[in-house]
């Protein structure tokens, strides 16, 4: 099966209802919600905290089939949902990025280091009921993720919000190093949700550039991914990705890395 452009990705060789080359499952069956999941905290600060938090963000259940066995999970599409949320809980988080403290997103391979000639973005700090809210929201999504990909996940690193401006970027990387000590290797899923949208020929947006470009294994060629506000887009974090130049506007987006 294949999804079209319409379905959460508005890419520059798209146009009208032609399908791109990213094969998704059918239907996945949707699975209870899970309580009381033990929560690490984030290795630089104490944001990620459990939600006690009466507020709730608003999400969706993720509904299809459940992933290929073990052995294809990591050379399947990216998981991609649309309108996972809205244009006005978009702008809400985004004004919250407005209000909050901004500082360079750092490497997070070994020790935690800053290169901006590797990765341009800034890393913001929201109120702490924001966080809590979104802690929770993507949480509940977290099982049917593990379902998808045919992979245990118990938890995530914690919410970090991300600000590329123009001239941000992230070269090719990968979020997960499987060698011991490299204070990655337990991530199994990467999970991004944007709250600006790119430019395409057919869909102005917030901002020009800033293409997520994904590297699938076997794969002929890289998938570039045109952001689009309020998509959730999942993929393993052993594929190599890079965040290509934005050239102008400002690019926004929820990043989370489950384990």
């Amino acid at each position: 099966f294949f999804f079209q452009a319409e379905d959460g990705i508005r890419d520059v060789a798209v146009t009208g209802v032609q399908t791109c080359a990213l094969p998704i499952s059918s239907r996945w069956p949707a699975s209870s919600r899970r309580r009381g999941a033990r929560r690490s905290a984030h290795p630089r600060d104490r944001r990620c905290r459990r939600c006690h938090s009466s507020d709730r963000a608003p999400h969706h259940r993720l509904a299809g089939t459940r992933a290929a066995g073990p052995a294809d999970a990591m050379t399947l599409a990216p998981l991609v949902r649309r309108g996972f949320w809205s244009p006005a809980y978009c702008a809400e988080l985004r004004a919250a990025m407005d209000a909050g403290a901004a500082g360079p997103a750092d490497i997070l391979t070994g020790d935690a280091h800053t290169d901006t000639t590797v990765r341009r973005a800034l890393d913001i700090t929201v109120d702490e009921r924001i966080l809590s809210r979104i802690e929770h929201a993507l949480a509940e999504v977290r099982s049917d993720l593990a379902r998808h990909f045919d992979v245990p996940l118990t938890d995530s690193v914690g919410v970090t919000f991300l600000r590329y401006l123009e001239g941000g970027r992230y070269r090719r990387h990968q979020d997960a190093d499987p060698r011991p000590g490299s204070g990655t290797e337990d991530r199994r899923v990467s999970l991004i949700v944007w709250l600006t949208s790119g430019t395409s020929p057919n869909a102005p947006g917030d901002f020009t550039g800033g293409v997520l470009r994904l590297w699938r294994p076997g794969a002929a060629a890289p998938d570039d991914l045109v952001p689009e506000a309020g998509t959730l887009v999942a993929f393993p974090s052993v594929w190599p990705h890079e965040v290509l130049p934005v050239t102008g506007g400002v690019r926004d987006a929820v990043v989370d890395w489950l384990r």
